[in-house]
């Protein structure tokens, strides 16, 4: 089975599919559809195009239990109704979530107004400082949602580093090994009760943050969003969208852009500065285990790009 379609199951047949959803949500005739491959490692999502409009459909990993998808809606309710710049949801008689079953397959999908653009890490371009002062517009408000929601951070948010180094710790290199055991040292002396918390995104990297044909940003995918530590949001940025290992140069110099245009809305505590380093540097060393780990099982050029980047991060912070 194709890797990418493990995360539903197995293949199906989206014609069907996409025919089936364009009759129940009545959002025109079925034209084609065009699957999105290159990006992401979680859900399914597909473009689908009818002679009215364009549409993503994201079916939900089938690993995902009935609790995380009530979850989803819950969070992307709170964007909505915060008029955060994120695509919305198309309903169906008032349900976020329509449910089927294709070939043999039960599947969950949501149906989501399409951004004609592309997201940042697609583009493979430098974020230029307008666009960065687009970003903090969106962020700002997001960190100031008075709603709370528990958030359970997911793998890749570095206050799993511990559990990621005892699932990986056998299977990545033995130098990548020694540098995480006696990174731990430093990490542990973290005080994560000294961090505020807010209303965050939790995996605010270029793959989910779409610029469309005008030049405006939109976040997308709230799966790892609710009331967490903020600083989660500033290393993900930090890392995953305004440092590229092939232009260390400018990276610093968006970085300390990006962080002087923030606090002039936030500021950052004393301790969030103090202990941002480190926490950057926890962030990589997550991806890297994960992503060294991943490769002994697929090939893919996403993995391999932030597998530089972190490692560019290491040495940089």
């Amino acid at each position: 089975m194709e890797k990418i379609y493990s995360r539903i199951g197995r293949k199906i047949d989206f014609k069907k599919l996409s025919i089936e959803i364009c009759n129940v949500y009545d959002i025109g005739k079925y034209f084609e559809h065009k699957l999105i491959e290159n990006v992401g490692i979680d859900d399914l999502s597909y473009i689908l195009c009818t002679d009215k409009s364009k549409f993503l459909v994201k079916i939900i990993n089938h690993n995902k239990t009935i609790t995380e998808i009530n979850q989803f809606i819950k969070k992307n309710d709170i964007i909505a109704k915060n008029k955060i710049q994120a695509p919305r949801i198309i309903l169906n008689k008032g349900n976020h979530i329509y449910s089927t079953e294709i070939n043999g397959l039960y599947i969950n999908c949501c149906i989501i107004e399409y951004i004609e653009g592309n997201d940042l890490y697609t583009k493979g371009e430098r974020i230029s400082k307008d666009d960065i002062d687009k970003l903090i517009d969106i962020i700002i408000p997001m960190h100031k949602i008075q709603d709370k929601l528990k958030i359970d951070y997911d793998e890749y948010c570095f206050m799993k580093i511990n559990e990621v180094y005892k699932k990986t710790s056998r299977k990545i290199p033995k130098k990548l090994k020694n540098e995480v055991k006696n990174f731990l040292e430093e990490y542990k002396k973290v005080d994560f009760k000294e961090l505020p918390i807010c209303f965050v995104h939790g995996d605010l990297i270029s793959s989910n943050i779409m610029k469309d044909k005008n030049g405006k940003l939109w976040l997308i995918d709230f799966f790892e969003s609710g009331t967490g530590i903020r600083i989660l949001d500033i290393v993900k940025i930090l890392n995953g969208v305004l440092f590229l290992y092939y232009d260390k140069e400018n990276s610093k110099e968006c970085e300390k852009y990006f962080l002087n245009k923030y606090q002039n809305y936030c500021k950052l505590t004393e301790y969030e500065l103090k202990v941002l380093p480190t926490l950057r540097k926890a962030d990589s060393y997550v991806g890297l285990m994960l992503g060294e780990y991943n490769l002994l099982m697929e090939e893919k050029r996403e993995t391999k790009f932030w597998l530089k980047n972190d490692k560019g991060i290491i040495e940089s912070v």
